[in-house]
């Protein structure tokens, strides 16, 4: 976009119309009676879901010829998921996609804006959430 003459025009008349022609959304509440199965007092376990828009057949942790995984997560007990598809080729796209309900070809941002998602989820049904965001330049 950003070397297209156009697009501040574009964007412009896109924002205008956000403001002047709001669209109300209802919000889709999925999850709500989710609840934790287990102890947490006999069991002490940290999920980490780390999402990256990269080829699964890229990590050495799925057999990539050279050793690019860090020390530190390579003697960790690590599932990782190589089937998977994302929904985009921008974070921005694929990690909103990753935690949503809906399906890779029925996915687009505006419509997990105005839903529930797997992080809303899992505080409604008590774990604690914390989302943390990397930014490499």
């Amino acid at each position: 976009h950003m070397i297209n003459p156009i697009s501040p025009i574009y964007e412009a008349s896109k924002y205008l119309k956000i403001k002047a022609f709001p669209i109300k959304k209802q919000f889709i509440s999925i999850g709500s009676d989710s609840k934790i199965k287990f102890n947490f007092k006999e069991t002490k376990s940290i999920i980490v879901l780390l999402g990256e828009t990269a080829r699964a057949d890229h990590f050495s942790i799925n057999s990539y010829s050279k050793n690019m995984t860090t020390p530190f997560l390579a003697n960790m007990n690590i599932l990782s998921f190589s089937n998977v598809e994302s929904c985009g080729t921008a974070t921005a796209v694929s990690i909103p996609c990753l935690f949503s309900d809906l399906e890779r070809d029925n996915f687009t941002i505006e419509k997990s804006e105005s839903r529930s998602n797997l992080l809303d989820i899992a505080q409604k049904a008590g774990y604690e959430v914390l989302w943390l965001s990397l930014i490499h330049i």
